[in-house]
């Protein structure tokens, strides 16, 4: 409880990148107007790609800019491979098949815009269900004047099955497991909370994080995927940081053991959300997965 309380000093009052929806405006960042700088972003840099079984998929990445340029601005995209990676880095590198995903190999901002948008498809070629494999690219040829806080994103590809209910509407949320000792409050608030669809196999739904220490935090959306039997949470930014800053930021995101589900029973099924998910020294919490009780109204 006494990590938590630097959490207050750290809202992040974002207009654009806070956003899950990845075709907001994008937030202007004032850089140094003197040496004209820009700031590049990806809303997310850790993203799932789901694939129906003997089908497609696709998830779309929007790169925010916070300055428009008279001309178009055109990087490069590149796969980072295993011979990218020296002897001893273990830093992400792609591991799906080639056969299962087509990437753009170049993003381009069109002129007097802030932003632009790629579009990543998944092939069900032999991708083996549940085990998920990483599409792992970075941007290259940046000016000397562009910022970015990371330039790699990554993309889990993975083999879903198809489900019969419908898993969305109205529903009763309930904390079922402890609280986080390094929260002192729940997660969520037990409430009634509206599961959108917002695809074949994934869902959505938005409430306070931490509601129990500030009712002024802005709503979090969480999205998960119904993944052949297990739920499988997105990677989400908080918006929270510690220690009156916002990196590095608080992520939640998929459980190491992901709660389990009946494609044909949605009156009540449990998600498992792991909190601090890049663990974070400055707050000194350490990962901790909390699971949640849905039951429809």
């Amino acid at each position: 409880m006494k990590n938590i309380y630097k959490l207050i000093f750290s809202l992040v009052l974002i207009t654009g990148f806070y956003s899950c929806d990845e075709t907001v405006e994008p937030t202007i960042y004032n850089g140094d107007e003197s040496t004209n700088r820009t700031f590049l972003s990806f809303p997310a840099t850790i993203v799932n790609l789901p694939v129906a079984i003997d089908a497609t998929g696709s998830v779309t990445l929007t790169l925010n800019s916070s300055t428009k340029s008279s001309t178009d601005r055109t990087f490069n995209i590149n796969l980072v491979n295993e011979a990218d990676i020296e002897e001893g880095d273990d830093s992400p590198f792609t591991t799906a098949n080639p056969l299962t995903f087509s990437l753009p190999s170049t993003l381009t901002i069109p002129a007097d815009s802030y932003q632009a948008s790629i579009t990543i498809m998944g092939m069900d070629n032999n991708l083996v269900e549940p085990a998920s494999k990483q599409i792992v690219f970075k941007l290259e040829g940046l000016s000397a004047n562009d910022d970015m806080d990371t330039n790699q994103v990554i993309v889990n590809i993975f083999e879903v099955c198809p489900i019969v209910a419908d898993f969305s509407g109205s529903y009763l949320m309930e904390q079922v497991t402890p609280i986080n000792p390094c929260d002192g409050v729940q997660f969520f608030e037990n409430q009634i909370v509206e599961i959108a669809s917002t695809g074949d196999t994934s869902r959505s739904f938005s409430a306070i994080y931490l509601e129990g220490i500030s009712a002024s935090f802005p709503l979090l959306r969480i999205d998960f995927s119904l993944v052949c039997n297990e739920v499988i949470v997105n990677v989400t930014d908080t918006g929270l940081g510690c220690s009156g800053g916002t990196t590095p930021p608080i992520n939640v995101g998929p459980a190491a053991t992901p709660s389990t589900y009946i494609a044909t029973e949605d009156s009540v099924f449990e998600v498992t959300i792991n909190e601090y998910f890049s663990e974070d020294a400055e707050c000194g919490c350490t990962p901790y997965d909390t699971t949640f009780r849905f039951t429809k109204q």
